[in-house]
């Protein structure tokens, strides 16, 4: 595939299944809204699969810092994305994806 040109392009929210193969590339968006002052942040989203050991046994990680404005209130609204390479050998039908932003300050962030 040449690089710059989307082929393909499937999209799915919860409950939905997004179905996918060794190669592809999964794009992750995360959004949320900010009030508060500029910080450096990042967002960390893995694809997993759950084995005896590990409910979340990660297959692929992506870690991406950005950079948040000053937001006053009302506040921003943020998005983020990131993209996440199916690696090759990994075949199955029992996969999860999850998002989390970290290294923002607050009572609500864990």
């Amino acid at each position: 595939m040449a690089r710059g040109k989307i082929h393909t392009i499937n999209l799915a929210a919860p409950p939905e299944v997004l179905t996918v193969s060794p190669g592809d590339t999964v794009r992750v968006t995360t959004e949320f809204d900010y009030v508060g002052p500029a910080l450096s942040a990042r967002m960390i989203s893995a694809i997993w699969h759950p084995t005896f050991f590990d409910p979340h046994d990660e297959i692929v990680r992506g870690d991406k810092t950005f950079t948040i404005p000053s937001s006053p209130p009302p506040g921003n609204h943020i998005t983020v994305t990131m993209d996440l390479l199916v690696p090759s050998g990994e075949v199955g039908t029992d996969y999860g994806l999850y998002s989390s932003i970290r290294d923002i300050p607050g009572p609500d962030i864990y």
